[in-house]
């Protein structure tokens, strides 16, 4: 067991992230955990600090979808885990028919979505700063490889963010609620550290068997694919995690670039006008269609491909054309000008 005098070079690198961030004061830290080993180390390496002074009250916070037999069990565990680390615990249950009700999307997806706003509801009522989260180096380069297989472009490749906010719920039907700041403070370190310092502090994580299941695209990329890259090239996902801070950097100053073209092209009604994109590179005119339909059709969450489709009707401009976009929305180019809205809207107009 590490003692609590001693200060170990993860937490050491957790404070000094927490003191980059500006978080402190009273405003507790409210902690997504499963129990498993990462959320695990995340909880203990945060109360440790917060024990020592240096960082606000954790609020262990335990999500159970109720998808597994042994989700039950999982949560007592993870209740005795938190106990015995000192922490306050909570837990949020996600109903079968809230998971049902997602439509259109895999029970993944609506798992995770039921996920996020069971952690806003407790981070809200709790006053907290932010919901933590316990990705780390090797969830950043499964991310990235994810994003890059699926053709997103540099956005995706720049992986998770370190601090983000986003609107809770942000999917189709749902009235956008405040932002929820999520922190992931550990993106740069190795899981096998985590495995370490739990190790050290004589805690056992609670297994998931979901977890070895290769019917999960992201766990088939853990479990086979890292590892070959690995072998190929050691430190293949140190090095994929780089690239998504460089990627990170290069989306940030084109996003900047593109929100001035996009401000440029938008009419009184925020409809996008082609005349005022025309003259951008090729670059900024697909990032500014991309900001556009996060603004005007949010729940549709379009990839690269409809981001594509509707700069190509864009430049066609053959009135009347419908480009659909996802979850019922779709886009309509009318004289050079495109519109957003739901499907069964743009029909009746």
């Amino acid at each position: 067991m590490v003692p609590m005098s001693h200060m170990t070079g993860l937490e050491q690198r957790l404070l000094g992230r927490m003191r980059a961030h500006g978080v402190r004061g009273p405003r507790p830290l409210a902690v997504g955990f499963s129990g498993g080993t990462d959320s695990l180390a995340l909880l203990a390496a945060l109360q440790r600090i917060a024990q020592r002074g240096h960082g606000p009250e954790v609020i262990a916070v335990h999500v159970d979808h109720g998808l597994r037999p042994e989700s039950g069990r999982d949560a007592d565990e993870a209740h005795a885990l938190a106990e015995r680390l000192g922490c306050r615990w909570l837990r949020a249950d996600v109903t079968h028919d809230a998971i049902a009700g997602h439509e259109g999307v895999g029970v993944e997806e609506a798992a995770r979505r039921e996920r996020y706003r069971a952690l806003a509801e407790v981070a809200i009522a709790a006053n907290a700063r932010a919901v933590v989260l316990a990705h780390h180096r090797e969830d950043q380069a499964e991310s990235v490889l994810l994003h890059l297989l699926r053709g997103a472009g540099g956005s995706g490749a720049s992986g998770m963010a370190e601090w983000s906010a986003r609107p809770i719920p942000w999917w189709q039907g749902e009235v956008h609620g405040p932002e929820m700041h999520i922190w992931r403070p550990l993106l740069h370190e190795p899981r096998v550290e985590l495995e370490r310092f739990i190790l050290a502090l004589g805690l056992e994580p609670i297994e998931d068997a979901s977890n070895l299941s290769r019917a999960h695209t992201r766990n088939a990329i853990r479990l086979d694919v890292l590892p070959v890259l690995e072998r190929i090239v050691p430190g293949a996902s140190a090095a994929l995690a780089r690239y998504a801070d460089l990627a990170a950097a290069d989306d940030a100053a084109l996003d900047t670039m593109a929100a001035t073209a996009l401000a440029g092209s938008l009419d009184h009604a925020r409809n996008l006008r082609w005349a005022g994109l025309s003259a951008a590179p090729l670059a900024v005119r697909r990032r500014a269609v991309k900001l556009w339909l996060l603004e005007a059709a949010p729940s549709a969450e379009p990839g690269m491909d409809r981001v594509e489709a509707v700069l190509a009707a864009l430049e066609r401009n053959r009135g009347g054309a419908t480009v659909e976009i996802g979850n019922g929305e779709s886009v309509v180019i009318r004289q050079g000008m495109a519109t957003a809205g739901r499907a069964q809207e743009e029909e009746s107009r």
